[in-house]
């Protein structure tokens, strides 16, 4: 791949917006999706539960909300975002 076309920040990975992806042969993009993390590692301690119990409340509050008006939904956490 060139890396010209997308260069994959090691300190900062992102993917390539949709205009220049749509442009990328198949070897390119399989090389950018190489160069992506899976996973980003911590660089500091987790919140403890100052954080987590308001965040388990507002998915408890959200859960009951669709429970009453008969929708099904999901919430997912702690997921990284390229």
């Amino acid at each position: 791949m060139t890396m010209k076309r997308w260069p994959v920040d090691p300190t900062d990975p992102r993917a390539p917006p949709v205009d220049v992806w749509e442009t990328l042969s198949e070897q390119e993009r399989a090389s950018v999706y190489a160069s992506l993390p899976s996973e980003f590692p911590r660089t500091s301690p987790p919140e403890g539960d100052p954080h987590r119990i308001p965040k388990t409340r507002a998915l408890e509050a959200l859960g009951e909300y669709f429970r009453r008006i008969g929708r099904r939904w999901h919430s997912g956490s702690e997921l990284p975002v390229y």
